[in-house]
């Protein structure tokens, strides 16, 4: 270190001096020792610095989001010489455990003796870090002669998010007359819309059209014509909308784990599903489409680690684009985080040119703005959702319970 060898230096020539000065045996000792102690601990220093160790497992692992990492660095000095000043230098987790970043750790190690660093760290964001040691630097006792020993290990690490199971409502809005068990509802379980008609006794509450009743003052009916389809789309808005980035991580790691959640469901209900974004690598809208027979592995692995869009995508011109496919659809997710007038005239064209069931999930809106959007879509097929990127399991089960009851 460099204040200890400017002491060195200054010891030394006050022991010349002395030397020099006095000429008496006690300065003379003082000289040789001064000279001595560094040669010593260079000696020293030269058979022990070997004797540390550093270890870090170099592999690539995958978690998922909000799951702890477990794992150790482990500092082993195997030597009879206690290491007084030992430096760690890399992309190294923070004493709270939430962020990787360049770090350096300084420690000292008794002869024999170990050090664990603890490597654990919560992921609040999905996305690909690097836990990695770049080097490591050693010094002698006394601080005058310093090693630098390249490390370069690394754990490469996938955080993926998460997939609810949303096949249940929220108990806090369980009655005696609420289904249990209500699935997440498209128009593939219910029958195509054919017609309506005034209600007639034996008519079941559910085939009821509230909306248009409560219009009319008049029980109105929904005829069905008793076609299926078995054809989802999802459309997922990564735009940044926010001005730091940890508001846009949530914001989009809420799209994601929505998409997924819903996907995996349809899925396993026997539905067809594809997803549509905007692909910032290619430079293209990329389409990915599921299966049941195909199973939701591909899709999960394509959409996992989709980065934000780093330019503003136009909504509508994204939807306008996929307008053949979307035709296609009996039912359409659309999962925003942000409502925005070019959405609603995408929207406003999709109902308005084809049958399809459409759900806009709307990611941490207001309490204010979901009423808002849900009053410009009276008497549609536009059904809107309020998701808490906190709480999306919460808010897709009450979502669905919701829907089920109109």
């Amino acid at each position: 270190m460099k204040i200890n060898r400017i002491g060195y230096i200054v010891l030394l020539i006050c022991s010349l001096s002395f030397a020099i000065g006095l000429k008496a045996r006690l300065s003379s000792i003082t000289l040789i020792v001064a000279i001595l102690m560094p040669i010593i601990s260079l000696i020293i220093f030269i058979i022990t610095q070997r004797k540390i160790t550093v270890d870090i497992p170099n592999k690539a692992i995958t978690i998922q989001k909000r799951t702890e990492l477990k794992g150790n660095i482990l500092i082993t000095n195997a030597s009879n010489i206690p290491f007084t000043h030992i430096r760690l230098v890399g992309l190294l987790p923070d004493d709270n455990g939430k962020e990787i970043s360049e770090r350096r750790i300084i420690m000292s190690i008794s002869p024999r003796k170990k050090v664990k660093i603890n490597a654990g760290i919560t992921f609040d964001y999905r996305g690909e870090y690097s836990l990695r040691v770049d080097y490591i630097d050693l010094y002698d006792i006394f601080g005058i002669f310093h090693r630098r020993r390249k490390i370069d290990k690394e754990i490469n690490i996938k955080v993926v998010p998460r997939v609810f199971n949303i096949n249940s409502a929220p108990e806090s809005s369980i009655t005696s007359d609420t289904n249990p068990n209500p699935l997440l509802i498209t128009s593939d379980d219910r029958d195509e819309l054919s017609s309506i008609r005034e209600y007639r006794d034996g008519d079941l509450l559910r085939s009821v059209h509230w909306k248009l009743s409560a219009k009319k003052d008049d029980l109105i009916v929904k005829v069905l014509d008793g076609q299926r389809s078995t054809e989802s789309a999802i459309i997922m808005d990564l735009n940044s909308y926010y001005d730091d980035i940890n508001s846009n991580l949530k914001a989009t790691d809420a799209v994601i784990e929505s998409a997924l959640t819903i996907c995996n469901n349809l899925l396993t209900q026997g539905q067809n599903c594809l997803t549509i974004w905007y692909d910032i690598k290619n430079d293209i809208i990329a389409e990915q489409f599921a299966t049941p027979d195909t199973g939701f592995a591909q899709v999960f692995d394509t959409l996992a680690l989709t980065p934000i869009w780093d330019d503003s995508i136009n909504m509508l011109n994204l939807i306008a684009s996929s307008a053949n496919e979307l035709n296609m659809r009996n039912s359409i997710y659309i999962i925003t985080p942000k409502f925005s007038n070019d959405l609603n005239e995408a929207i406003t064209h999709l109902y308005s040119m084809s049958r399809a069931d459409i759900n806009l999930l709307c990611i941490d809106n207001s309490g204010e703005d979901i009423l808002a959007i849900k009053n410009m879509y009276n008497d549609t097929n536009v059904n809107v959702w309020d998701i808490k990127s906190d709480k999306i399991k919460q808010s897709l089960d009450f979502a669905i319970y919701e829907y089920n009851k109109r």
